[in-house]
């Protein structure tokens, strides 16, 4: 508990010191509203993403001295600092994030400074052609507002938009985890044009710079490339999805034309003598109706067609998501209703370089792989408050990326292989937070995680301090 007490003191002498600079000169700040918004995030990545941004330059400082304590750890955090500049076309961002887990974290590769560790979160330049062009990230937060509806009958005109710089990316159905891009990871460098081909049709393509690695005393270069195209039918009810990704490395190995160029295959170029990489293939799709959707995700990493040769009895390597939202279900709320799994071996390919991961965490599921999920989870807004209720059954086997490559399947007198395999372990985790946003201003959330297998519990507390400083548009 001292450890922990000497963390909390300093993040509330420099959450003070901070509010007080920000204070200073009274009646020139402009609260976040939390209104009609879902301003309560569990996770900082998410807090971070999901902001929105106003036309003009923004100082935007999130003081987050959240603390957590549970039997097996103690956990502090800080916050997020975010500059930004929004022009009708333009927007620049740069933040960073500093925050106490992430120091013990065996990937995390800088300084550590008074049990703190820090990165550069988002910075990023964005260029649209469609004046006010929407963040897509805000989808999640615009699932819970009145505006659900007239979202999906938006005639989404023709539009480009081209971002670089460090950022998320996502790829995928689910506001909760997914199967190819998703929350887990720190953002990472890259490249991303999209465009709205009129109403029916949008495409995109990123080029992700990964993290070097070493492997048996050999240091890899890491890149990975996405193009996705979707349709929108039935007056944009129904949208459908495809997603190819690729990974690729080596020793001074670098960007290559072949995985970057958007309308190629990279998969038969794999196979064409494209190099060692390795390849996924995401579909997915939705179907929405006024106060709710269904939808899916499905992941091929690898699938076995024929049975000539050893090689050939690798299990497939698949991934899934089914869920169902329902929004507005009396007021302001969701109700969301979903099964996932992953099985062994997936984004864990035999050569380490090509794992679909960076800095140690996975770039899709937070479970890696070889598991499956049934998760119920409520949250309601009423007036400043808002309440979540969560509940998780997971099945977890051997598996995961960061393990060495099965290959067991190889000898002849393999029995095969059960799912999740291995030795099974059991995780039924029940969670509970509320969240309160007082005056459009502050946000103070706390809550609790209680897992039944393990008979222990997680309680958090934090505090948010959002100040937002307007200037005149140069």
């Amino acid at each position: 508990m001292n450890n922990l007490m000497q963390k909390s003191l300093t993040a509330i002498w420099l959450s003070l010191i901070l509010s007080a600079v920000l204070l200073h000169g009274q009646g020139m700040f402009t609260p976040w509203s939390c209104d009609n918004e879902l301003y309560f995030h569990r996770h900082l990545q998410q807090e971070s993403t999901a902001m929105t941004y106003s036309k003009g330059a923004q100082g935007l400082i999130l003081l987050l001295p959240a603390i957590s304590y549970s039997k097996k750890a103690e956990n502090v955090s800080l916050g997020v600092a975010r500059l930004s500049y929004m022009t009708d076309h333009w927007l620049f961002v740069s933040s960073a994030l500093l925050d106490a887990p992430l120091a013990t974290e065996p990937a995390y590769p800088g300084k550590v400074w008074r049990g703190f560790a820090g990165y550069v979160d988002e910075s990023f330049i964005r260029y649209s052609s469609r004046k006010g062009l929407e963040n897509s990230n805000l989808f999640f937060a615009e699932a819970i507002s009145k505006k659900w509806y007239e979202k999906l009958t938006d005639p989404n005109p023709r539009a480009f938009l081209l971002q670089m710089g460090r950022s998320y990316l996502r790829s995928g159905r689910s506001f909760d985890e997914n199967l190819l891009l998703g929350w887990t990871s720190q953002p990472y460098p890259n490249v991303t044009a999209k465009w709205w081909l009129g109403k029916h049709i949008q495409f995109q393509a990123s080029a992700i710079e990964l993290n070097k690695e070493t492997h048996n005393g050999i240091r890899y270069n890491r890149f990975a490339s996405m193009h996705r195209g979707v349709i929108n039918l039935l007056n944009n009810r129904l949208s459908l999805g495809f997603t190819e990704a690729v990974v690729y490395g080596g020793v001074n190995r670098q960007f290559e034309l072949s995985y970057i160029n958007p309308v190629n295959i990279w998969h038969a170029e794999q196979l064409n003598g494209g190099g060692e990489a390795n390849t996924l293939v995401l579909f997915d799709g939705e179907y929405r109706f006024s106060k709710g959707r269904i939808y899916y995700e499905f992941l091929i990493d690898d699938f076995q067609i024929e049975n000539k040769v050893p090689g050939d009895r690798e299990p497939n390597e698949l991934g899934w998501i089914i869920g169902y939202n329902a929004v507005n279900i009396w007021k302001e709320d969701y109700l969301t209703l979903e099964y996932s799994g992953i099985t062994n071996r997936t984004y864990n390919p035999p050569q380490p370089f090509q794992r679909w991961e960076y800095l140690g965490t996975p770039l899709a599921h937070s479970l890696e792989n070889d598991f499956d999920r049934w998760m119920m989870e409520y949250v309601l807004l009423h007036g400043i408050h808002q309440f979540t209720l969560k509940l998780e059954h997971i099945r977890k086997g051997e598996g995961g990326i960061f393990v060495p490559f099965d290959d067991s399947f190889l000898a002849d007198d393999w029995p095969g292989e059960s799912f999740p395999s291995g030795k099974l372990s059991y995780h039924s985790i029940l969670s509970f937070a509320h969240g309160i946003c007082i005056h459009q201003n502050y946000a103070i959330d706390y809550g609790i995680d209680w897992h039944f297998q393990e008979k222990s519990s997680t309680l958090f507390l934090q505090l948010t301090i959002p100040f937002s400083k307007k200037f005149e548009e140069i």
